[in-house]
Order: structure tokens, then sequence, then C-alpha cells
């Protein structure tokens, strides 16, 4: 049985996440996965997750977007954690998701997890911060951030 951490951050799509939680979960479970609900909060956020979890799963699926992945690839990289990142992406750009070419269709990524193939990363670091696909800095930083969704 895989062991899995399922780190949801409650206010992606809005919100309306948590909806779809119970049919993502009963996907993950008829697959023989055994599931690790984990909501993110603002105290305790994707990083905290993974250092209070680190090396305790076989594979970690991220529900949420690129902020979250990018928390929970900080904290691997911080924690020498070798553990595969699964991506539900459910942010508003989802940069990252698009640059792998991951699939959107959030019930289907939950039914068809067990066919997963690894993809590699590049990661880069700043300082003491890790980034996974994007390096940002000065006037036009937060463009992407700022720009209404139409």
């Amino acid at each position: 049985m895989t062991k899995v951490l399922f780190i949801v951050n409650p206010n992606a799509l809005k919100g309306k996440i948590t909806k779809y939680i119970p049919q993502m979960l009963k996907n993950l479970k008829e697959k023989n996965f055994e599931v690790n609900l984990q909501y993110t909060k603002k105290e305790y956020s994707a990083d905290k997750i993974i250092e209070n979890n680190k090396n305790k799963f076989d594979l970690v699926i991220c529900c949420s977007g690129d902020g979250t992945v990018n928390e929970i690839i900080n904290a691997m990289m911080q924690f020498n954690t070798k553990t595969p990142i699964g991506l539900i992406p459910l942010g508003t750009m989802n940069d990252f998701a698009h640059g792998i070419e991951v699939s959107f269709n959030k019930l289907d990524l939950s039914r068809n997890i067990s066919k997963y193939v690894i993809k590699k990363s590049d990661t880069g670091k700043f300082n003491d911060q890790y980034f996974n696909y994007v390096a940002a800095f000065g006037t036009f930083s937060n463009v992407g951030y700022e720009t209404p969704n139409l």
C-alpha cells in the first residue's frame, strides 16, 4: 500500500476545492493508497506539514497552486527529502503545472494517480530560498498576482 501525504490549500479554486475532496479521497483509496489529508493554514503552511511528516510517506500530493507547490519544494529541499511530488493544480495561474504539462482535471488526476510518471524538474536557490520554475525580482515581480482574472 502506497502511503500518501495529501496536502490541500482550502483556498484553492476560490474556496470551492472542499466539495471535491471526498471524491478525490475515494478515488485514491480505490487505487489502494493510504491517504493522510492535511489542510494548509496560515499558521500551519505546507512547509510545516512537510517538516512534521518528512520521510513518512511514499508520495506527496499537492492539491493547490504555485505558491503551495513552492512551499513544499522548499521544505523538501531544506530537509533533503526525496519523496516524489504529485500535483493536482488548482491555483490561479498554475504556471508550474503548465510548464510540466500536467492535466487540469482534478478528479481524473485523482483516479489515475497510480499511473504517475516522474518528471524531473530543475530547482534553483537564491540565498536560503529555493525556486522551482521562476525567480523574479524588481519592479514587475508581482504583475502576475496583481493582474485580474478574466
